[in-house]
């Protein structure tokens, strides 16, 4: 991958660069959703002193020094490395292989070894079960929703989603219950219980016995689109949570004997999310195909093929734009 094209795939998730920015001694770390993430760098300093701006060039402001440059050259400077030591570094957080370090890399090792906390199922309770407009007129009927378990917060003004996995309750995810965030501080998506999004499959527990059945898989960027397919009866699909596969997500795969894997990423990220994911797939083996998005011509930017939102399209599309990695 190269530096082009890491900061593209971070300016697109911001908690990858949270995590970087935490293992590197930062504190007060606030993500303003598609705009930028503040921090600071020391307990004597405000969480605004350092800025990592989420644009193309992802640019990092350290204001009490003046200093403007990349994100890669901040923790090229930070880490004392040169900036090739940088990227890779940083690729270690795209794809989970946190590797157990020294000094005051101790953060990296525990995120590697931590497991995916487990909530009581009794916390859901305090959610009422609801039928959402926003996610009906997204295109997810009440039936689909109720399968889902979708649930709602006047607290946060959230519509949550429960994230399960092998029978336990690991998150809690919310969206924004308006079309559009007009407020830059409010975050359209929130994780009401956190959890780590790359050591999860969604939804695992509702698709799991489809992919062992199927042994192949599409993999997608949003938790939203298996809800979408589930009411078209296509089970065989996971979302990632994001644009980059990561090694505990393989690892799941692997465990459910999955051969075949269809990378289904949203338009406009470009060819180098893609190649990415598809050579650390490669590397464990599975058969990998991809939907050429970026051509085809009547889907919109940041749309997944499967946001159509119409079967016949939606499977048309996919058998004339699906290529080999």
């Amino acid at each position: 991958m190269t530096s082009k094209e890491l900061k593209m795939l971070l300016a697109n998730n911001s908690s990858i660069v949270a995590d970087v920015v935490s293992a590197l001694g930062a504190h007060h770390i606030t993500i303003v959703e598609g705009k930028r993430i503040q921090f600071g760098m020391s307990e004597n300093k405000s969480g605004r002193a350092h800025c990592v701006f989420l644009d193309h060039f992802l640019t990092h402001k350290d204001y009490p020094n003046g200093i403007t440059e990349d994100f890669i050259a901040m923790v090229a400077r930070l880490k004392n490395i040169d900036y090739v030591m940088a990227v890779n570094f940083i690729c270690l957080f795209v794809t989970g292989d946190i590797k157990p370090t020294n000094g005051d890399d101790a953060y990296v090792n525990t995120y590697n070894d931590r497991p995916l906390d487990e909530y009581d199922e009794s916390i859901l309770e305090t959610y009422p079960k609801v039928i959402s407009e926003l996610f009906m007129n997204d295109g997810i009927p009440p039936s689909v929703q109720s399968a889902f378990g979708v649930r709602f917060s006047d607290t946060y003004n959230r519509i949550l989603i429960p994230i399960h996995q092998k029978g336990k309750l690991v998150g809690l995810f919310g969206r924004w219950n308006e079309k559009n965030v007009d407020n830059e501080f409010i975050p359209k998506y929130f994780p009401i219980l956190p959890y780590q999004k790359g050591k999860v499959l969604y939804p695992y527990d509702i698709n799991s016995e489809y992919v062992k059945k199927y042994k192949w898989c599409y993999l997608v960027e949003s938790e939203k689109t298996p809800m979408l397919t589930y009411k078209w009866g296509i089970r065989n699909i996971f979302a990632l949570g994001g644009n980059a596969v990561k090694s505990h997500q393989i690892e799941l795969l692997k465990e459910l004997g999955v051969e075949k894997i269809i990378l289904a990423l949203d338009k406009g990220l470009g060819d180098g999310f893609v190649e990415f994911s598809a050579l650390r797939l490669k590397e464990y083996g599975f058969d990998v195909y991809y939907i050429d998005v970026e051509n085809i011509p009547y889907l919109p930017d940041k749309d997944s093929v499967f946001d159509l939102n119409n079967k016949d399209l939606v499977l048309d599309t996919i058998k004339k734009y699906t290529r080999r990695a």
